[in-house]
């Protein structure tokens, strides 16, 4: 009888030290939660600029695409040119200028 109630009790303890540190827990996540609105400008500055350096690279690839497109199309034209005149002449040439 006697190691029924000592089991009912340390459980009892148990379930009352689990609810008693419920409430200090939130306090300590609500605290990491708060932030300043200094810190909230800072990370939007930070979040800026990074875009603007993505953005600035995106353009930088898209001129290298241009550029590489402008040369290739160049260079289909020189050997379009070159030996175009050949398959032309049979109707069966075809062109090859990527657009």
């Amino acid at each position: 009888m006697l190691s029924i109630i000592h089991e009912k009790s340390s459980f009892l303890c148990t379930v009352a030290l689990f609810f008693f540190s419920i409430p200090v827990l939130s306090q300590v996540s609500e605290e990491k939660i708060i932030i300043s609105g200094k810190e909230i400008a800072e990370r939007l500055t930070r979040l800026e600029e990074g875009q603007k350096a993505l953005n600035k690279r995106i353009d930088d690839t898209n001129k290298r695409i241009d550029d590489l497109r402008a040369e290739m199309n160049k260079r289909f034209d020189d050997v379009n040119r070159g030996s175009g005149e050949d398959s032309m002449a049979d109707g069966k040439g075809t062109s090859s200028k990527i657009i």
